[in-house]
């Protein structure tokens, strides 16, 4: 399969940011070692989990737990309802990690730096139950591990060394608690654990690796010929341009949604040694995959992260023209009164004098103005009452306006001017207000441009035009309807 390399011009730009977007309102980190739920999520370890797998590090929640924060049974989830699945609960829902007791080093990736106060680590009581979902009551609320942050900003990846309780074993739930410094919120992170003794576990058999996962291709959307995909790579000075990899459609089976990631990821294998993209195995190798591909780096190369952008055809554009009118609506000036067209056979109103009326050939002169000869339109009041003298000129005869309908050249279907206002434009005339499509954010990856949903506050909210329709199908938590903090990019609510 042909994929085209290469930067050409004459292209609107659709910007679908949904890799890592920076923004610090968008932060932010989580537990990979042993791997959290939601990183579990991402990897494919752990299924039907929802639009986590998109961004593990977004569970951000209130801090001051346990006085404060998610409320029990939410705890999972950090509170936000948009990754509820969290929060479900069984001794086999979650896949777990074998941990020993004793010494244990948790690992943290964090996609954007905070200044830290602490990080927590809380683990179950003996005999929780693991049929219910997390609660207060289910974790010793004294944390075993505690590490100060001094209120400066970590690394991209920190080690704490823990002390794992010698008197647990078996099935329980770490909760790991980033406390930012420089916000109100925490990060918060379960892990599924099963514990055993030091003795009785083999060691570790995954292979190290010097990759790290700074970015993601996601299948958003299907694409069509002549679209391109582009990657923008960032480094500790920015934006880094020759480090970018972009890619062409060249055909409907290139543009489908499961085929273009692995196309762009063999595009970065095949450009770039900096750079890896792929599905990383337990041998530590990455590998271009249908769906979901991540992209990697060395810690040496200085990359920080890698965001994907696309880039849709004009001629594949088919969103409708920005203005109100419809195509085959005549402009709305082409008709001064000075141009209402007159029957061929009438004079001008201001030059007749009475001698001039308009009077047919064979009509006498004597008494030109009986009312079933006078040639103006049946809906004419009668002439009969106006003196002779005034007949000529009568100070109404521009009443040859209102002939019939079929005389005047402006359609009679014509809409007002100003019935459409540029806010109605993507409502369409045929959908009441109070209808959607989907409740948020079912069937996501469908939503387009005029798609209405059911938000979480129970109002309706209809997606935007290109090229903003795009963030409509990024499953993010900023972009939910209501309660996202840039759901405006996306949506306008439906009054």
């Amino acid at each position: 399969m042909n994929v085209d390399v290469c930067i050409k011009r004459g292209f609107i730009m659709g910007v679908l940011a949904f890799a890592l977007i920076p923004s610090e309102t968008l932060a932010h980190g989580y537990v990979m070692k042993p791997e959290s739920r939601s990183y579990a999520c991402k990897l494919n370890k752990n299924a039907q989990c929802g639009t986590i797998i998109y961004e593990p590090q977004s569970l951000e929640g209130g801090n001051n737990f346990p006085q404060a924060g998610p409320a029990d049974g939410k705890i999972a989830s950090a509170g936000l309802s948009q990754f509820a699945q969290l929060n479900q609960q069984s001794p086999t829902r979650w896949s777990k990690s074998n941990i020993t007791n004793g010494s244990y080093d948790f690992v943290w990736y964090n996609t954007t730096m905070h200044a830290t106060k602490s990080w927590r680590y809380f683990i179950t009581k003996n005999g929780w139950n693991p049929n219910v979902p997390l609660a207060r009551s289910a974790f010793e609320l004294t944390p075993f591990c505690l590490v100060n942050g001094y209120g400066r900003q970590p690394a991209s990846q920190v080690t704490h060394r823990c002390q794992i309780p010698g008197d647990r074993s078996g099935h329980h739930v770490i909760l790991a608690i980033w406390d930012v410094a420089d916000t109100v919120n925490a990060f918060y992170n379960t892990i599924d654990v099963n514990i055993g003794s030091s003795t009785s576990v083999p060691p570790s058999t995954a292979v190290p690796t010097i990759w790290t996962d700074i970015g993601d291709i996601n299948p958003i959307d299907d694409l069509n010929i002549n679209d391109r995909v582009k990657t923008r790579v960032f480094d500790e000075n920015g934006e880094n341009s020759r480090l970018h990899t972009e890619i062409i459609i060249r055909s409907i089976e290139q543009g489908a949604r499961q085929i273009w990631p692995r196309l762009l990821a063999e595009a970065i294998n095949k450009q770039h040694t900096a750079l890896r993209a792929g599905i990383q195995n337990s041998q530590g190798q990455i590998i271009p995959s249908n769906g979901k591909n991540d992209v990697f780096t060395s810690a040496q190369s200085g990359i920080r992260r890698v965001e994907i952008k696309l880039e849709r055809a004009i001629e594949n554009i088919t969103e409708p023209p920005v203005s109100p009118q419809p195509p085959t609506q005549p402009p709305v000036t082409p008709q001064p009164p000075t141009e209402v067209p007159i029957p061929p056979t009438q004079p001008p109103v201001s030059p007749q004098p009475p001698t001039e009326v308009p009077i047919p050939p064979t009509q006498p002169p004597v008494s030109p103005q009986p009312p079933t000869e006078i040639p103006t339109p049946p809906t004419q009041p009668p002439v009969t009452p106006q003196p002779p003298t005034e007949v000529p000129t009568p100070p109404t005869q521009p009443p040859v306006t209102p002939q019939p309908p079929t005389e005047v050249p402006t359609p009679p279907t014509q809409p007002p001017v100003s019935p459409q206002p540029p806010t109605e434009v993507p409502i369409p005339p045929t959908q009441p207000s109070s209808t959607y499509h989907y409740v948020y954010p079912e069937n996501i990856a469908k939503y387009k441009a005029g798609t209405r949903v059911l938000g979480s506050d129970g109002q309706v909210y209809q997606c935007k035009r290109f090229p903003y329709s795009g963030w409509c199908t990024i499953p993010a938590h900023q972009y939910v309807p209501a309660t996202g903090s840039h759901w405006q990019d996306a949506w306008i609510l439906v009054k």
